[in-house]
């Protein structure tokens, strides 16, 4: 059975600030305190203030890719703002295939109709990970993430359309963003022109050349046939 793991809405804020704490050198354990200390002046539940803090700490902190996780802190401060979302976001989907599947599901739904019924996406994931309780909590936790973070706006009840686009200008924030893909898909490589067009990224504007990508650290190049492939280098 597949963990759920994403229990509870996360604030913008809250991200930011565990890429502070964590900036500073602080060990897992503090940053965790810190977080759950600050959390707690939004939720009075020790319950959830543990489970959004597990969230915050599982895509920045105690992680499985810590190469991806340092480029992305490397690149914290030298992004826009709003760059500095998808660096949450590409985090989110290693972290989290739960996510990974949602903001998926998500991304196709609004390529054909523009708009999404949440009923639509939370068949198609019942379909895929089985159908239980906290299946329905983290799908309705990561809506509302999302939603906080302007990426998606409701229409009305349960429709939903996409928010703001982010422009995505920085070559390594789009390297990031392929890496992250490739890791939460489970794939080795994949073509630049479909690296340009997919539905995970639907709240992000950006093109791709493989000039800017050539020299960034995370990512190798091969050729397959006749078609030039990304991957991920050195996990």
């Amino acid at each position: 059975m597949k963990l759920v793991g994403f229990l509870k809405p996360v604030k913008l804020e809250w991200l930011n600030l565990t890429v502070e704490e964590l900036k500073k050198g602080n060990d897992s354990e503090n940053i965790r305190q810190f977080l759950k200390d600050y959390i707690s002046n939004f939720y009075q539940s020790k319950d959830t203030i543990r489970k959004a803090a597990a969230i915050l700490m599982n895509a920045w902190v105690d992680v499985e890719y810590k190469n991806i996780r340092d480029f992305a802190l490397d690149l914290y401060d030298n992004v826009k703002e709003e760059e500095k979302i998808a660096l949450h976001y590409g985090l989110m989907m290693i972290a989290f295939p739960i996510f990974n599947d949602i903001v998926s599901l998500i991304g196709k739904a609004l390529y054909l109709d523009e708009r999404f019924k949440l009923e639509n996406i939370k068949n198609k994931i019942y379909e895929k990970w089985g159908e239980r309780q906290t299946l329905k909590y983290s799908i309705d936790r990561i809506i509302m993430s999302l939603k906080e973070w302007g990426l998606i706006e409701n229409e009305k009840i349960g429709i939903y359309k996409s928010g703001k686009k982010i422009i995505i200008e920085n070559a390594q924030v789009k390297a990031f963003l392929i890496a992250c893909y490739l890791i939460a898909q489970n794939r080795d490589y994949i073509d630049i022109v479909e690296a340009e067009n997919l539905y995970s990224f639907f709240p992000f504007l950006y093109n791709l050349n493989l000039t800017e990508l050539n020299n960034i650290d995370i990512l190798s190049k091969n050729n397959i046939g006749s078609n030039i492939v990304i991957g991920v280098k050195d996990l």
